[in-house]
């Protein structure tokens, strides 16, 4: 998505934007998830301090505006929720910048260097970040709750040069056997999820339209109808007809 996105912005405004690495809130991460298994868009403002993040995976409504002059005046960010059942379904949250005092290492295979820029995130109202005190508020105790409860995750301003080596590798591992694609649009200023469809273990899909399951159950058991209606649903333009019954449904493989 940010390679699409990257290229969109050059194709159409000549801009230039550069593939950051992200950290993912707790409600996200799987199982051998890496510390940083995540990357945005940074977009450089028109002053060396002013630059934007643009996420389309956590689908932000529009790029955060970042200022690293202002580091007590938390940003504000919208990103919408597409799995939850209600409309509108937009997420504030709030964003700090700070700069890394020492290098971070996540893992052998993760550091970030020192003096990086970092855009500390979260939905919680109360926090005032420093490098060592996620969970920490203004005044110095551990708010009610635990850091699950809420939304928390970090951008690292600095280029990753190879994020399908970096983390791509390491996410197609877990997700190999249970593929997804989501098919999302604008409603009501909101990103919606009109249309999905999951690889489970047991070989079975699930098709869901808005978060509600529509089918599950066995790829061969749909029917013609069923597989010439969904296939409109999901408008895959390289994919269609033939492609889509054999390669997508009735190997029951769903190489996404």
């Amino acid at each position: 998505m940010c390679y699409g996105l990257k290229d969109l912005l050059r194709k159409k405004y000549s801009a230039k934007s550069y593939i950051i690495p992200a950290t993912v809130p707790k409600s996200f991460q799987k199982p051998g998830y890496l510390n940083i298994s995540h990357v945005a868009l940074m977009i450089p403002g028109s002053r060396p301090w002013l630059f934007y993040i643009a996420d389309p995976a956590f689908y932000f409504l529009k790029p955060v505006r970042v200022d690293l002059r202002k580091w007590t005046v938390p940003g504000i960010g919208e990103m919408s929720n597409i799995y939850s059942a209600t409309i509108p379904n937009n997420i504030k949250f709030f964003t700090r910048p700070r700069i890394l005092d020492k290098n971070k290492k996540f893992n052998k295979y993760q550091t970030i260097k020192k003096h990086t820029p970092v855009v500390y995130c979260s939905d919680y109202t109360g926090w005032e970040f420093t490098e060592s005190q996620q969970g920490i508020n203004h005044y110095g105790f551990p708010r009610n709750g635990t850091s699950a409860e809420n939304l928390e995750w970090s951008y690292y301003v600095t280029e990753i040069l190879n994020p399908d080596r970096a983390i791509t590798s390491f996410f197609q591992k877990i997700w190999k056997n249970t593929p997804f694609i989501t098919r999302t649009r604008m409603h009501r200023g909101s990103v919606v999820c009109p249309i999905s469809i999951h690889q489970r273990k047991d070989g079975k899909i699930t098709i869901k339209r808005f978060n509600v399951p529509h089918y599950h159950g066995l790829a061969r058991d749909l029917t013609p109808v069923q597989l010439k209606f969904y296939e409109k649903l999901f408008n895959l333009k390289y994919i269609r007809g033939k492609k889509w019954e054999n390669y997508l449904i009735k190997n029951e493989k769903c190489k996404f």
